[in-house]
């Protein structure tokens, strides 16, 4: 699978579950070759307080590259991803009510093991942790466990 394609599937994935929010999908060809994967609750920076993107209830976000390390050569959109593809989660962190008083916020997860193999299996272990996150959310909702400050986020992204 070349790696435009994958890239739209991913981002199918995300949107066919959170049809109203933000995933962004981007190959970084500095220093170290990998993909990086961001999902966000909102949309756009302007649901969120100040505009700030950190002021999203996810913190989430994924690594993809080789068991080798970095992928060999720049990743382009024409580029036919390897089989040896590694999905690790980064940060998997959702803010909710905080446990201690003084605190803002407490967070909540979703668990994940590291996915290794060829795109096909990235694609159905990346769709298993959404379909998840939104259980997820729901759950807290439903518990009382998401924060004034999302309330009204959560509501207008899931109902």
């Amino acid at each position: 699978m070349k790696y435009g394609e994958f890239k739209n599937n991913l981002v199918e994935i995300y949107n066919k579950v959170f049809k109203k929010s933000k995933i962004q999908v981007v190959a970084n060809n500095n220093l170290y070759k990998c993909i990086y994967i961001n999902c966000y609750l909102a949309n756009d920076k302007t649901e969120l307080a100040n505009g700030y993107a950190e002021n999203d209830m996810f913190h989430i976000w994924f690594e993809i590259d080789t068991e080798n390390g970095e992928f060999k050569e720049k990743v382009i959109d024409d580029m036919e991803l390897p089989e040896n593809l590694v999905l690790s989660n980064n940060s998997n962190m959702i803010k909710i009510i905080p446990e201690n008083k003084y605190m803002a916020y407490s967070y909540d997860k979703v668990n994940f093991r590291k996915t290794k193999g060829n795109a096909e299996k990235i694609l159905k272990s990346f769709e298993k942790y959404v379909i998840g996150l939104y259980n997820k959310v729901c759950e807290l909702e439903k518990n009382g466990m998401i924060h004034d400050n999302y309330k009204e986020l959560v509501n207008k992204k899931l109902h």
